[in-house]
Protein backbone atom coordinates (compact mmCIF):
# COMPACT_ATOMS: atom_id res chain seq x y z
CA UNK A 1 0.00 0.00 0.00
CA UNK A 2 1.51 3.41 -1.27
CA UNK A 3 1.61 6.11 2.06
CA UNK A 4 -1.14 8.57 2.34
CA UNK A 5 1.14 11.73 2.28
CA UNK A 6 -0.20 14.31 5.14
CA UNK A 7 0.70 18.24 4.64
CA UNK A 8 3.88 20.07 5.60
CA UNK A 9 3.48 21.66 9.12
CA UNK A 10 1.01 18.48 9.99
CA UNK A 11 -0.80 19.11 13.16
CA UNK A 12 0.43 15.77 14.62
CA UNK A 13 4.20 16.87 14.19
CA UNK A 14 3.56 20.13 15.64
CA UNK A 15 2.09 18.54 18.66
CA UNK A 16 5.06 16.38 19.05
CA UNK A 17 7.30 19.32 18.48
CA UNK A 18 5.63 21.13 21.42
CA UNK A 19 5.85 18.18 23.44
CA UNK A 20 9.85 17.99 22.96
CA UNK A 21 10.54 21.63 23.01
CA UNK A 22 11.38 21.82 26.53
CA UNK A 23 13.94 18.82 26.40
CA UNK A 24 15.07 19.76 23.06
CA UNK A 25 14.26 22.96 21.15
CA UNK A 26 16.53 21.87 18.16
CA UNK A 27 14.86 18.71 17.38
CA UNK A 28 11.39 20.66 18.06
CA UNK A 29 12.29 22.84 15.14
CA UNK A 30 13.26 20.34 12.85
CA UNK A 31 9.95 18.57 13.50
CA UNK A 32 7.72 21.97 12.80
CA UNK A 33 9.62 22.02 9.12
CA UNK A 34 9.32 18.14 8.77
CA UNK A 35 6.06 16.32 7.11
CA UNK A 36 5.12 12.61 8.20
CA UNK A 37 3.69 10.29 5.98
CA UNK A 38 1.82 6.81 7.49
CA UNK A 39 0.24 3.46 6.23
CA UNK A 40 -0.79 0.04 7.85
CA UNK A 41 1.40 -2.70 7.45
CA UNK A 42 0.39 -6.34 8.22
CA UNK A 43 2.03 -7.72 10.73
CA UNK A 44 4.30 -10.20 9.43
CA UNK A 45 5.01 -12.08 12.76
CA UNK A 46 1.30 -12.01 13.21
CA UNK A 47 0.31 -13.51 9.50
CA UNK A 48 2.99 -16.12 9.77
CA UNK A 49 1.38 -17.51 13.31
CA UNK A 50 -1.55 -17.49 11.83
CA UNK A 51 -0.84 -19.41 8.82
CA UNK A 52 -0.52 -21.83 10.77
CA UNK A 53 -3.98 -22.74 11.88
CA UNK A 54 -5.81 -21.21 9.02
CA UNK A 55 -5.61 -20.71 4.99
CA UNK A 56 -3.49 -17.84 3.87
CA UNK A 57 -6.82 -15.35 2.80
CA UNK A 58 -8.28 -15.90 6.17
CA UNK A 59 -4.77 -15.45 7.95
CA UNK A 60 -4.05 -12.31 5.91
CA UNK A 61 -7.82 -10.82 6.89
CA UNK A 62 -7.45 -11.75 10.63
CA UNK A 63 -3.54 -10.59 10.63
CA UNK A 64 -3.18 -7.52 12.40
CA UNK A 65 -1.87 -4.38 11.24
CA UNK A 66 1.00 -1.91 11.97
CA UNK A 67 0.23 2.07 11.61
CA UNK A 68 3.73 2.66 10.09
CA UNK A 69 5.62 6.02 9.16
CA UNK A 70 8.40 8.00 7.19
CA UNK A 71 9.42 11.36 8.44
CA UNK A 72 10.94 13.35 6.04
CA UNK A 73 13.43 16.03 7.72
CA UNK A 74 15.06 19.17 5.94
CA UNK A 75 18.36 18.45 4.60
CA UNK A 76 20.33 20.68 6.78
CA UNK A 77 24.05 19.40 8.34
CA UNK A 78 23.43 17.92 11.58
CA UNK A 79 19.57 17.60 11.12
CA UNK A 80 19.41 13.99 10.96
CA UNK A 81 22.21 13.19 13.21
CA UNK A 82 19.45 15.23 15.96
CA UNK A 83 16.35 13.16 15.15
CA UNK A 84 18.14 10.13 14.95
CA UNK A 85 19.69 10.42 18.14
CA UNK A 86 17.38 11.96 20.02
CA UNK A 87 16.72 8.56 22.88
CA UNK A 88 13.32 8.06 21.53
CA UNK A 89 11.91 11.52 21.56
CA UNK A 90 10.49 11.96 19.15
CA UNK A 91 8.31 8.45 18.93
CA UNK A 92 6.98 8.60 22.16
CA UNK A 93 5.81 12.52 21.25
CA UNK A 94 4.54 10.93 18.21
CA UNK A 95 2.70 8.51 20.01
CA UNK A 96 1.51 10.01 22.86
CA UNK A 97 -0.78 11.56 19.98
CA UNK A 98 -1.37 8.19 18.30
CA UNK A 99 -0.55 5.48 20.23
CA UNK A 100 -0.81 3.08 16.75
CA UNK A 101 1.91 4.44 15.48
CA UNK A 102 4.98 1.64 15.83
CA UNK A 103 7.69 3.59 14.47
CA UNK A 104 8.95 5.69 11.39
CA UNK A 105 11.90 5.66 8.90
CA UNK A 106 13.74 9.01 8.72
CA UNK A 107 15.17 10.40 5.52
CA UNK A 108 16.10 13.85 3.93
CA UNK A 109 13.02 15.81 1.97
CA UNK A 110 14.06 16.78 -1.87
CA UNK A 111 15.25 20.75 -1.92
CA UNK A 112 12.10 22.76 -2.02
CA UNK A 113 9.75 20.04 -1.23
CA UNK A 114 9.02 21.27 2.65
CA UNK A 115 7.47 24.67 3.88
CA UNK A 116 11.01 26.07 5.14
CA UNK A 117 11.39 29.22 7.08
CA UNK A 118 15.38 29.35 7.24
CA UNK A 119 17.46 26.30 8.19
CA UNK A 120 16.85 24.19 11.25
CA UNK A 121 19.01 24.33 14.48
CA UNK A 122 21.63 21.70 14.62
CA UNK A 123 21.80 20.20 17.98
CA UNK A 124 25.47 20.34 19.77
CA UNK A 125 26.90 17.63 21.81
CA UNK A 126 29.28 18.79 24.42
CA UNK A 127 32.22 16.48 25.18
CA UNK A 128 35.25 18.35 27.96
CA UNK A 129 33.32 21.34 27.15
CA UNK A 130 33.68 21.65 23.47
CA UNK A 131 30.77 21.68 21.26
CA UNK A 132 30.46 19.00 18.32
CA UNK A 133 27.66 18.16 15.55
CA UNK A 134 27.03 14.35 16.15
CA UNK A 135 28.10 11.63 17.65
CA UNK A 136 30.21 10.58 15.78
CA UNK A 137 31.90 13.33 15.62
CA UNK A 138 32.52 12.74 19.52
CA UNK A 139 33.72 9.32 18.89
CA UNK A 140 36.38 10.27 16.62
CA UNK A 141 37.53 13.23 19.34
CA UNK A 142 37.51 10.77 21.92
CA UNK A 143 39.58 8.50 19.87
CA UNK A 144 41.80 11.03 19.01
CA UNK A 145 42.38 11.89 22.73
CA UNK A 146 43.48 8.39 23.52
CA UNK A 147 45.92 8.85 20.46
CA UNK A 148 47.13 11.74 22.57
CA UNK A 149 46.67 13.65 19.60
CA UNK A 150 45.85 17.57 19.40
CA UNK A 151 42.77 18.44 17.46
CA UNK A 152 40.57 21.56 17.26
CA UNK A 153 36.20 20.85 16.40
CA UNK A 154 34.16 22.31 13.84
CA UNK A 155 36.39 25.72 14.06
CA UNK A 156 35.78 28.31 11.47
CA UNK A 157 38.88 28.95 8.83
CA UNK A 158 39.37 31.37 5.83
CA UNK A 159 40.57 29.91 2.98
CA UNK A 160 41.46 31.18 -0.65
CA UNK A 161 44.70 31.99 -2.61
CA UNK A 162 43.61 35.26 -4.29
CA UNK A 163 41.25 37.61 -3.18
CA UNK A 164 37.96 36.76 -5.20
CA UNK A 165 37.71 33.62 -3.89
CA UNK A 166 38.20 33.87 -0.22
CA UNK A 167 35.61 32.00 2.02
CA UNK A 168 34.71 31.00 5.56
CA UNK A 169 34.84 26.58 5.89
CA UNK A 170 34.33 24.64 9.11
CA UNK A 171 35.98 21.58 8.65
CA UNK A 172 34.95 19.31 11.70
CA UNK A 173 37.89 18.65 13.20
CA UNK A 174 41.54 20.15 12.91
CA UNK A 175 44.50 17.56 13.77
CA UNK A 176 47.57 18.03 14.95
CA UNK A 177 49.79 15.22 15.03
CA UNK A 178 53.49 14.41 14.78
CA UNK A 179 54.15 17.93 14.02
CA UNK A 180 51.83 17.85 10.86
CA UNK A 181 47.79 18.97 10.28
CA UNK A 182 45.23 17.22 8.75
CA UNK A 183 41.65 17.21 8.80
CA UNK A 184 38.77 14.70 9.43
CA UNK A 185 35.48 15.12 8.21
CA UNK A 186 32.75 13.30 9.37
CA UNK A 187 30.06 12.63 6.37
CA UNK A 188 26.51 11.78 7.53
CA UNK A 189 23.94 10.95 5.18
CA UNK A 190 23.67 14.46 3.59
CA UNK A 191 26.65 13.97 1.96
CA UNK A 192 25.53 12.25 -1.15
CA UNK A 193 26.39 12.12 -4.92
CA UNK A 194 25.11 15.50 -5.54
CA UNK A 195 27.21 16.90 -2.74
CA UNK A 196 30.67 15.45 -3.68
CA UNK A 197 31.99 17.81 -6.11
CA UNK A 198 31.08 20.64 -4.01
CA UNK A 199 33.06 18.77 -0.84
CA UNK A 200 36.05 17.79 -3.38
CA UNK A 201 36.53 21.37 -3.88
CA UNK A 202 36.72 22.48 -0.42
CA UNK A 203 39.38 19.62 0.43
CA UNK A 204 41.05 20.98 -2.55
CA UNK A 205 41.33 24.43 -1.64
CA UNK A 206 42.54 23.04 1.83
CA UNK A 207 45.30 21.42 0.36
CA UNK A 208 45.90 24.67 -1.98
CA UNK A 209 47.11 26.21 1.77
CA UNK A 210 49.23 22.89 2.19
CA UNK A 211 47.18 21.09 4.40
CA UNK A 212 47.98 17.73 2.44
CA UNK A 213 46.06 15.23 4.36
CA UNK A 214 42.01 16.03 3.87
CA UNK A 215 39.70 12.86 4.97
CA UNK A 216 36.25 11.35 4.78
CA UNK A 217 35.07 8.85 6.93
CA UNK A 218 31.05 7.78 7.04
CA UNK A 219 29.40 8.38 10.18
CA UNK A 220 28.57 5.20 11.31
CA UNK A 221 32.58 3.70 10.25
CA UNK A 222 33.29 6.85 13.25
CA UNK A 223 30.75 5.60 15.68
CA UNK A 224 31.52 1.83 15.15
CA UNK A 225 35.45 1.79 15.28
CA UNK A 226 36.63 5.28 15.71
CA UNK A 227 40.19 4.07 17.14
CA UNK A 228 40.27 2.23 13.93
CA UNK A 229 39.65 5.65 11.86
CA UNK A 230 42.18 7.96 14.01
CA UNK A 231 44.69 5.03 13.86
CA UNK A 232 44.20 4.98 9.96
CA UNK A 233 44.36 8.58 9.33
CA UNK A 234 47.41 9.16 12.30
CA UNK A 235 49.13 6.82 9.84
CA UNK A 236 48.63 8.67 6.63
CA UNK A 237 49.33 12.09 8.22
CA UNK A 238 52.18 10.80 9.40
CA UNK A 239 53.32 9.98 6.07
CA UNK A 240 51.73 12.70 3.66
CA UNK A 241 50.75 15.28 6.04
Amino acid sequence: MQPSVTSTRDPWLLGAASAVADADPPLAAILRESRIETWWEIDRGHLEALQLIMDEAQAAFYANRLLCGRLSIPADAGAYETVIEDDGLTLKALQAINPDLVGFDVVEAEAGSLARQGPAPVRCVEWQRMWFRSRAEVAIAQALDRANAGFVPNPSVRLGVTQDHRDNVEPDLIVFAHGKVGIIEVDGPWHTPQTAHAEHERDRRFREHGIAVVERYSADDCTAMPDEVVAGFLRLLALNG
